[in-house]
């Protein structure tokens, strides 16, 4: 009986020291490092353009024609036609 025990302990030990991966085990370190750069890189990628279309850029046209209304660059009329062909 306690030699069958110590034939499976020796047995269970040699296999978990092989693991069986003949040699293939840095390719999968690397893989799964490639994988860890691609999460990191989206999640970056993701946040920053998120962050960057925040209030930054060229205003709108609606913006760019109540300015030029408000600074006196056109009138009223020309203010209710462009305002509608921009609705449109």
């Amino acid at each position: 009986m306690v030699n069958a025990l110590m034939t499976a302990t020796v047995g269970a030990q040699r296999w978990m020291d092989n693991d069986h991966m003949d040699g293939w085990g840095w390719v999968m370190g690397i893989g799964m490092l490639l994988v860890l750069v691609l999460i990191v890189a989206l999640v970056f990628f993701l946040v920053r353009g998120s962050v960057g279309n925040s209030g930054s850029g060229a205003p709108s046209a609606h913006d760019a024609l109540d300015h030029r209304f408000a600074r006196g660059e056109i009138d009223e009329d020309e203010y209710r036609k462009r305002r509608d062909i921009l609705k449109s």
